[in-house]
């Protein structure tokens, strides 16, 4: 199984730059699961958690797909999140 490297990889956004704020990073979140509720057909109104599972879920899949350690990919998602807020 290959091994998710967390140092390998930069945030999309790099922490350092000070013109990226934590409402861009929830709005570029909001953009990506809309576009998941279209994708899979799914037109409610506004998202809820139950979009954001599903695409978890999803998540998980493609990570065993491509060999990837989804556990390691969310420790390190934590782990920015907290170095963000």
């Amino acid at each position: 199984m290959y091994k998710f490297k967390p140092k390998k990889w930069k945030t999309a956004d790099g922490l350092d730059n000070p013109d990226v704020t934590n409402g861009d990073r929830a709005r570029w979140a909001d953009e990506a699961v809309e576009a998941f509720k279209e994708e899979t057909h799914d037109y409610a109104d506004g998202i809820c958690e139950e979009n954001i599972a599903d695409l978890l879920c999803d998540l998980m899949h493609l990570c065993d797909r491509e060999r990837f350690s989804f556990d390691e990919a969310l420790s390190t998602g934590r782990a920015n999140y907290q170095a963000e807020r």
